[in-house]
């Protein structure tokens, strides 16, 4: 029996003698090659719409990506786009930090498809800071592509070949006009767009790649046998915040950036680029390829947040505490953005910002929005919103060795005080699966005994990290997270508060106040009832730990009301609704004082110690200890910090028993317990006297001898 079978191109047929039984693979022969057809092809539109849109970066922005840039453009915006599309008509290369947050990703990837599907650029390369992120920028661009109907109805024909694949990358090898191959790609790290005549993107190409990774070898063998190179590349934040901060991986990417990226096009070809980033810290990547005398190729330049700071900062800071303190009772932002729509002229006078339109549904204005940025983490705002990070970093003041704290020892026995014990503190750090505790016996002198830490659920063993868990507070006490939250913390509470512990002459002690972190946001309101209902509630305290940087507001000009109890950068406040006091303290400062006692001499008045055990016992309590590095910065106004920042590289990634023993160090300040400062030795309240003894002298017009 006769039949026809399909050669290499539609025109061309075979006629063979086929076997009844070779029926039904030439039907399944002649299903494939139809579904793998791109013909025939749609007929190529000329919309008023898509006139515009190939002749302005912005008309195409708006026309078909109305939902992802619905907020009105600032100036800068508009800049930026027309920069983009200078580079991309006609060459050059333009780098440009912007502040974070600013759409520029969403922009640099759009003005991808921009380029490709108006014809503009052949191949685009779009590099990123890491793998993670450049696959992330291409699965984003391959979904407008699949699932944007404004762009299927304008530029059917240059996505005609696309589409046809279903987002199923392993048709592509099979797809053909009519018998013609299409050379079509859809893999993760690549898209062509196929050959078809009359296409504006016929044979285009988009890839992408992590700065670090592949960028060596973006080139496309074309079906005639020429080589295929990148003629345009948009570089989207080059830099991860690790990187930034280390010095060769920001000499390694800038010269991956002026070698291997401008080297994209090939020997002797200069390509076009763009490139958007942030300042992170000063001199790093994006520091370098903003300023031509590093990077000679680009042209930078750079965008603040706010361009013009307002005049009354003292205001915005009358503004903060009061948005601290409704922060702190859980209370809506009603007194602050009161304060702000009653001030409003005198607020903004003198300020000027990038983007009006930036900001939350309930704030006032975009400077509101920018102000509470700026007061959450000032140094960060700085650094990622105004991309001028002012703060210069020094070496670090402390560095703590798990091998030798393990080493710290006494002869005092776990759970036994020294005889010169004044008080006994204890702070729980809550988790998600565990209660972790520490309780220190402190000296008059601010000499600390770590007496006891642990865990609730018992782990019943000495060492184990939060992803081997034997027991979870919630396998223990069951239910939701407020009944096995409450169920952890009335056991922990229990044992720790209602426990003796012994001194060598016989006399007996309790923990005179204990406090519970609740700045986790889940367990906040949980805690801080948990707290008030409790039976010991006068011997415990919720806690939350302030983070105050080089550019933060110095704790001495926080607001302290008269009522509030006062300890050394810390203090128990009364929220405005009924309930226990809370405990806020200055994290840096009380970390650097913990640092401090467990570096010196455990001879010493004020060293930090540890009760008597072997090695092994206290190892994964050191580890925790040893967890967070620090670094010494002088911010903008002259002012140094020692700033603790938590490491990611080797070793554990867990630093609970830190916190809480840095909880603990404030709290003994707040019950009178000494603290050495400067070589001297000062009570909270001694320290208050000294700070009004030199108010008093500095207005009077005293000279202190």
């Amino acid at each position: 029996m006769l039949d026809c079978i399909w050669g290499e191109s539609s025109k061309t047929m075979v006629k063979k003698t086929i076997p009844e039984q070779g029926r039904s693979s030439l039907a399944a022969a002649k299903v494939i090659y139809h579904q793998n057809n791109v013909a025939p092809l749609p007929k190529k539109k000329r919309t008023a719409r898509r006139a515009a849109s190939d002749s302005s970066l912005r008309a195409f922005l708006e026309n078909y990506f109305p939902s992802t840039f619905s907020i009105k453009w600032s100036p800068d915006h508009l800049r930026i786009i027309e920069e983009i599309q200078q580079r991309v008509m006609h060459g050059g290369l333009k780098a440009i930090a912007m502040p974070r947050g600013s759409g520029k990703t969403s922009i640099v990837l759009r003005a991808a498809l921009w380029a490709i599907l108006s014809g503009h650029r052949k191949f685009v390369c779009i590099v990123a800071a890491n793998e993670y992120a450049s696959v992330n920028n291409l699965s984003t661009i391959k979904t407008e592509l699949r699932y944007n109907e404004l762009l299927h109805e304008d530029y059917a024909l240059e996505v005609c070949c696309l589409l046809k694949l279903g987002g199923e990358p392993r048709r592509a090898p099979g797809q053909h006009n009519d018998g013609k191959p299409t050379g079509v790609e859809w893999s993760i790290k690549r898209i062509d767009f196929g050959l078809v005549s009359g296409s504006a993107s016929n044979g285009a190409v988009i890839s992408t790649a992590g700065i670090t990774g592949q960028i060596r070898g973006q080139q496309k063998a074309t079906l005639d046998g020429k080589t295929q190179r990148p003629d345009l590349v948009l570089v989207d934040d080059p830099a991860t915040k690790a990187s930034a901060s280390s010095p060769s991986q920001v000499e390694k990417r800038h010269e991956i950036m002026m070698g291997d990226v401008l080297g994209l096009a090939g020997p002797g070809v200069k390509i076009a680029g763009f490139c958007t980033c942030t300042i992170i810290y000063q001199n790093d990547l994006a520091s370098r390829v903003l300023n031509q005398t590093y990077s000679p190729d680009w042209a930078g330049s750079t965008i603040s947040m706010v361009k013009s700071w307002p005049t009354w900062m003292d205001g915005w800071d009358q503004y903060n505490d009061i948005r601290v303190d409704e922060l702190a009772s859980e209370s809506q932002p009603k007194e602050s953005l009161k304060f702000v729509r009653v001030n409003y002229d005198r607020l903004h006078e003198g300020s000027e910002m990038y983007w009006e339109e930036r900001k939350g549904p309930r704030d006032v204005s975009a400077l509101q929005h920018a102000m509470d940025l700026y007061f959450r983490d000032q140094g960060g705002f700085m650094a990622e919103y105004q991309n001028a990070p002012e703060s210069l970093t020094h070496a670090a003041p402390y560095s703590l060795d798990a091998e030798l704290l393990v080493r710290r020892i006494t002869a005092l026995p776990r759970a036994r005080v020294p005889i010169e014990t004044k008080q006994i503190t204890a702070f729980i750090d809550v988790q998600k699966d565990l209660l972790y505790y520490t309780i220190v016996a402190w000296t008059a002198q601010g000499r600390g005994y770590v007496i006891d830490y642990g865990a609730c659920p018992d782990q019943m063993r000495n060492y184990w990290s939060k992803s081997s868990i034997a027991s979870k507070l919630v396998d223990t006490f069951g239910g939701d997270l407020e009944s096995y939250l409450r169920g952890g913390l009335n056991t922990l509470t229990r044992a720790i508060l209602e426990n003796d512990y012994h001194a060598e002459d016989g006399s007996i002690h309790q923990v005179a106040k204990l406090a519970v972190d609740c700045r986790w946001g889940e367990s906040t309101t949980i805690i801080r009832r948990f707290v008030r209902e409790s039976p010991h509630r006068a011997r415990m305290v919720p806690s939350m730990g302030v983070f105050i940087g080089a550019n933060s507001k110095e704790w001495q000009k926080i607001k302290i009301d008269r009522k509030d109890k006062k300890g050394v950068n810390c203090k128990l406040v009364t929220p405005k609704e009924s309930g226990s006091k809370e405990m806020l303290y200055d994290t840096n400062f009380w970390k650097s004082y913990a640092a401090d006692r467990l570096v010196c001499d455990t001879e010493n008045s004020k060293a930090i110690v540890l009760f008597d055990a072997q090695v092994h016992v206290h190892r994964m309590f050191c580890e925790h200890l040893a967890f967070e590095k620090c670094v010494s910065v002088t911010g903008r106004g002259g002012n140094t910090v020692t700033e603790w920042k938590q490491a990611r590289s080797g070793g554990t990634t867990e630093n609970d028993y830190f916190d809480c023993l840095v909880g603990n160090c404030a709290l003994a300040s707040i019950l009178g317990v000494a603290t050495h400062d400067g070589g001297k030795t000062i009570s909270p309240t001694s320290a208050k006297l000294l700070e009004v003894m030199k108010s008093k002298i500095t207005k009077r017009g005293f000279n202190s001898r």
